[in-house]
């Protein structure tokens, strides 16, 4: 919750309430367990299992709701960093950006809909919430190396944009001259 806060200076509500209605269930075992509850018709053992099943079942939707979140912010902020940079100079300053950060991004956004797909929230996958994790703690290493990179990048593309300016002005210069010199030739030549 931390880190997509951090991301994004929100809160993102949705998952924030499915943990309030988890710890609504977790309240409801301590009250049984301590003897301040009614479970109705179960019995405690079975209030109690089906109670922190469904705490369960809330957290488990509350942490795919902020990996969703926070994937969608990432890739959005890694946009928003890259969105003045060219080509070219991700190209010749961050060649890892193309080689290995890139097809990373992409196999995620690929990925990702997969758990989603398989997210059973009565059987809840563990392994799958890691390796979805997994992909978060890598493309927040990424980002944290795009913007590490970033003032080099800038650097490099507006040399290369006064490089570039320099060129045509000169180009246009010299154009001028080839102007005048053939009109005065002309001149000269007809006259």
């Amino acid at each position: 919750m931390l880190y997509a806060e951090d991301l994004t200076d929100e809160t993102f509500l949705p998952p924030i309430n499915e943990i309030r209605d988890a710890n609504d269930h977790i309240m409801r075992v301590f009250a049984v367990v301590f003897g301040f509850g009614d479970t109705g018709k179960e019995t405690e053992h079975e209030y109690i299992k089906s109670n922190l099943n469904a705490a369960l079942s809330h957290v488990y939707r509350a942490t795919y709701e902020h990996l969703d979140y926070i994937k969608i912010y990432q890739h959005e902020a890694i946009q928003n960093n890259l969105a003045n940079i060219y080509p070219e100079t991700l190209a010749t300053v961050f060649p890892e950006y193309y080689r290995d950060i890139n097809p990373r991004l992409v196999d995620a956004i690929n990925i990702i809909p997969d758990y989603r797909k398989r997210k059973n929230i009565a059987d809840p996958n563990l392994e799958q919430v890691e390796a979805y994790m997994a992909i978060i703690e890598t493309t927040k290493k990424d980002y944290n190396e795009i913007i590490r990179m970033l003032p080099s990048l800038n650097e490099y593309q507006a040399k290369k944009l006064r490089d570039n300016w320099k060129r045509r002005l000169i180009d246009f210069v010299s154009g001028i001259i080839v102007i005048l010199l053939g009109t005065a030739i002309y001149s000269y030549i007809f006259s």
